[in-house]
């Protein structure tokens, strides 16, 4: 489970842009999420996703436009809104490198390259009191990246993922970047627990002029996981 808050600013087709903290958008939400990671030895195959979905009402913090029938939004205005928001990611890496420390067999840091795409997925949908502005949006970005593994004694270890993506196959624009941190502790390579941060950042632009819609947000949180090898 992932718990992640949004940050950034949207603009609808028809509208202005605004910042999500105005309609409380960037309100933490426990999100599912899950990955499965398959070894043959040097290379590695990974898919991964999650779905962050919220749906509340607030009061708007600040003037804008919301586009489509939802019309101008005043200071104070109660807004109504459902955001959908997944994506799913396929990766092929490589084992590239490995340094034993200290001649300790147990005791490692791994380096491994990978390249892959991201898919994404988005619904969301504004409510005022003078109508609805909604819009969804589906696009993929092309990616590559490096993953760092430290394994320690005992099945703990820490390991770290960063890479980049963009290319925009479903919209005029986009661009991402994802890093996580975690550290995992496994029992005797079987089952165990992971913990970590995740934060990935995605701008995304569809459409031109009045019609123009624009996704500029993270999502960055904690994450809590179950981990079972076999």
């Amino acid at each position: 489970m992932w718990f992640p808050a949004l940050r950034g600013d949207i603009e609808m087709p028809g509208g202005s842009l605004f910042d999500v903290e105005t309609l409380d958008l960037d309100e933490p939400e426990l999100s599912p999420a899950g990955e499965l990671s398959i070894r043959g030895g040097d290379w590695i195959f990974q898919f991964n996703g999650f779905a962050f979905d919220v749906e509340a009402a607030s009061r708007a913090d600040d003037a804008f436009a919301a586009g489509g029938g939802a019309g101008a939004v005043a200071v104070g205005d109660r807004v109504e809104y459902e955001l959908d928001y997944g994506a799913f990611e396929f990766n092929m890496g490589k084992h590239v490198w490995s340094v034993p420390l200290k001649d300790a067999d147990d005791v490692a840091v791994d380096f491994d390259l990978y390249a892959g795409a991201r898919a994404y997925a988005l619904d969301l949908r504004l409510e005022t009191g003078s109508g609805v502005s909604s819009h969804d949006a589906q696009w993929a970005d092309a990616l590559v990246g490096m993953r760092m593994r430290l394994d320690l004694p005992h099945g703990f270890g820490l390991e770290t993922a960063v890479d980049v993506g963009g290319g925009a196959f479903g919209v005029d624009g986009s661009f991402s970047w994802d890093i996580t941190v975690a550290f995992t502790w496994v029992y005797e390579n079987t089952a165990g627990i992971e913990i970590g941060f995740r934060h990935l950042s995605v701008d995304t632009v569809e459409g031109e002029g009045a019609e123009e819609f624009e996704f500029d947000n993270a999502l960055a949180g904690l994450f809590g996981a179950v981990v079972i090898r076999f």
